[in-house]
């Protein structure tokens, strides 16, 4: 979220006050979401393209001559003429990492097709020698030596074999040697370098890693309460990647399929954090998820026995202000938008939409076992929430229809606990853009809600109307500014067509109301940049397939076939951006504030998609899109607090600051290329890559912040990806 800058002498002071801040780790869910998986039917089968193979090793003939055949994990070296002197010919790779002081292991496996010396040495970048050694080779044979690095660091040590003639008889006519199953590994240096999912896979999925340099010809996958190897692959794909200024490799795996915990180990001094490989790897993952958009909650008594270290009493409960009038009217409720505790339709009605659909899609997956304040009352836990934050917009709505932007302090605070912070409170303006999203969100709660609660859906859908035909006779955007002086989120938008879109397309859909159906028509038809987007600012995609998902849309089959296609080809743009990406997403190298959700929306579109035309291709892909949040990123980490290996545990938001415990399972911005808070402009180089542009600092704001839409995408994500 674009927010103003707060004053610098605050951040200054703020900074000050922060900047020792220990935050107290938490645990993270392990409930298991005991429902059966969907299995999938008449799916467009997957297409894989092959890696593409070509090995790392090179020969160097001085006066000799030889031929090497490369497989990826065994060379076989066809030795015509053996030359003048063992290194006349040489099986070498450079590129090899060796640390000052660490002691390296080098395996392999050779054989020959005659009896003969081979040299085997390992040199510095200056082609000093750290290790050398002469071979007696016959037939096959398995050597292991340990090597000391007592040189100086480099990052371009050489392997090699010497493999001309050794001067014994027999030498010289044409033979064969091959090695095979080389590896490079220490136990003194962290090669924890190669990208995966530290969370984890689905078995029957994709599961790929990612090199940020060469590593080698193959990787071994290694069982890791066994510690042996349970598959061999491949290591290819080479691509010189901009956004992160790497030249990647990748391997996948997906051929192993049995639960359990694993690692990588790539040929070349690199390896993998540790993964799980399960059915329902990311189930605690969702619960906690939901969970953070609970403890984002205003105005409510969030208690002990669920809350736990962020138990308290409610907050921001007083009424407040309609800017410039005398009114004051009860908006309580709602979630805290992000790092502070202003409210906003805008985002609001975005987070609400993504759980809305994820219950609408998968309904069978979210139980009333979540641990939220409403856990056990026979209603699923995401519906609960999700209805928190709808009685709040429904306050937010006007005697005419028309919707408030946002309740806000004209200051953003201090980094207070929410329960502590006593700013005065304002409404600010009604929006179209923000009534327009109401209607659209409104509408979708009916058709949710009215065989749950037939009275709250019927108030949902009434305000939807209110609010649609408030804009049906304000044909103008109307969105203003934050009056002068206030810091709060702008959330500014310059297009209200795909939200008036949105509330068409969704009241149609509750309704059947031909009316609704004619002014969508009529929005596409005139401008089809309405039916675009699945963010705050950008909502048109939530009505195109709320549209396409009708089992009354192919009524009118030219308009049907009009919106699929426009649908189907976002779908088809986001997967041609993932094919040429290193790290299989789609955003190119617009890595802007809230990178992450532009991420994960797209993941989300692809399964509604998927969902419209069932496509394992799309559903692949997807699963791309979480790898990365999740920690297949040129980062190495995941993006979600209290989740892998290596996650952001130092977040910019008021409430964790003020209690000093970590909010699990929230997702942060993630990388943000326009260097737009003062932590980043101090700790990260301008000639940073955009998709490295990140601080895991609570003064990043642009790039560690979290928020509850951001969270909703992965929800969303995560539940259309359980199978």
């Amino acid at each position: 979220m674009k927010k103003i800058l707060i004053l610098l002498v605050v951040v200054l002071l703020c900074s000050s006050c922060v900047k020792e801040n220990k935050i107290e780790e938490s645990a993270p869910s392990t409930i298991i979401i005991d429902v059966a998986i969907t299995p999938r039917e008449n799916a467009v089968p997957l297409y894989e393209e092959p890696i593409e193979f070509e090995s790392s090793w090179s020969i160097m003939a001085s006066d000799g001559n030889a031929v090497s055949n490369a497989e990826f994990n065994r060379q076989v070296i066809d030795i015509v003429y053996p030359g003048e002197n063992l290194e006349a010919i040489t099986l070498y790779r450079e590129g090899i990492p060796f640390s000052k002081g660490a002691v390296y292991n080098l395996s392999f496996n050779i054989e020959s097709s005659i009896n003969r010396k081979v040299g085997v040495y390992a040199s510095d970048e200056n082609g000093s020698k750290i290790f050398e050694e002469t071979l007696d080779i016959g037939g096959y044979q398995n050597y292991s030596f340990d090597i000391k690095m007592d040189n100086e660091t480099t990052w371009n040590g050489k392997i090699g074999f010497n493999l001309g003639t050794d001067g014994s008889e027999g030498v010289n006519n044409q033979h064969q040697v091959t090695i095979s199953d080389l590896m490079v590994k220490t136990d003194d240096v962290d090669t924890r370098i190669l990208k995966v999912n530290q969370v984890g896979y689905h078995p029957n999925s994709l599961k790929k890693f990612i090199a940020p340099y060469s590593v080698g010809d193959f990787y071994n996958v290694v069982d890791t309460k066994t510690n042996e190897v349970v598959y061999t692959g491949v290591i290819g794909g080479k691509k010189v990647n901009e956004p992160t200024g790497e030249t990647t490799f990748y391997g996948d795996f997906k051929d192993v399929i049995t639960p359990g915990t694993y690692r990588i180990e790539a040929q070349i001094v690199a390896t993998s954090y540790e993964f799980i490989i399960e059915s329902f790897v990311y189930d605690g993952l969702l619960v906690d998820a939901i969970r953070m958009m609970s403890l984002q909650r205003c105005g409510d008594h969030l208690d002990q026995s669920w809350a736990k270290e962020f138990a308290r009493d409610d907050c921001h409960s007083m009424e407040a202000i309609v800017y410039g009038t005398q009114e004051k009217i009860d908006v309580s409720g709602g979630w805290h938008d992000a790092g502070d505790y202003g409210r906003y339709i805008k985002t609001g009605a975005k987070a609400v939409a993504d759980l809305l659909l994820a219950y609408k899609l998968n309904p069978h997956y979210f139980l009333d076992n979540f641990n939220i304040k409403e856990s056990g009352n026979g209603i699923p836990d995401l519906l609960d929430e999700a209805r928190y934050e709808l009685e709040w917009m429904l306050k937010m709505q006007t005697g005419d229809g028309g919707v408030y932007n946002k309740v806000v302090s004209d200051k953003f605070p201090g980094y207070l606990a929410p329960e502590d912070d006593y700013s005065t409170l304002y409404v600010l303006g009604v929006s179209t853009n923000a009534t327009g999203s109401f209607a659209g969100v409104m509408g979708l709660a009916y058709t949710v809600f009215k065989d749950i609660d037939p009275e709250f859906a019927n108030r949902c859908l009434d305000a939807g109307k209110k609010a649609w035909e408030f804009l049906n006779v304000n044909y103008d955007m109307i969105d203003p500014l934050n009056p002068e002086g206030f810091d709060a989120g702008e959330y500014r938008d310059d297009f209200d067509g795909d939200e008036r879109f949105f509330a068409s397309m969704s009241l149609w859909d509750a309704t059947n109301d031909q009316k609704y159906l004619d002014k969508a028509k009529e929005l596409f038809l005139n401008d089809n940049r309405v039916a675009i987007g699945l963010n705050w600012q950008t909502v048109g995609t939530y009505g195109e397939f709320i549209y396409l998902n009708n089992i009354y849309s192919k009524n009118d089959v030219e308009f049907y076939d009009i919106i699929y296609n426009h649908f189907m080809a976002q779908a088809d743009s986001i997967m041609n951006f993932s094919k040429d990406d290193s790290y299989f997403v789609s955003i190119g190298n617009d890595y802007n504030w809230g990178s992450n959700m532009d991420i994960t929306n797209n993941g989300m579109l692809l399964m509604l998609a998927d969902r419209i035309t069932p496509n394992d291709n799309y559903l692949e892909r997807a699963f791309d899109h979480l790898h990365y949040v999740l920690g297949r990123n040129s980062l190495n980490m995941s993006f979600v607090t209290g989740y892998g290996d290596v996650y952001p545990k130092d977040i910019h938001n008021r409430m964790v600051i003020a209690k000093k415990y970590q909010l699990i399972g929230a997702m942060v911005g993630g990388p943000n290329r326009n260097f737009e808070d003062m932590a980043i402009r101090e700790k990260i180089s301008d000639t940073t890559p955009s998709a490295k542009v990140y601080i895991d600092n609570n003064m990043s704001y642009s790039t560690n912040e979290v928020a509850v839409y951001w969270n909703s995408s992965l929800i969303f994500l995560i539940s259309s990806l359980r199978r």
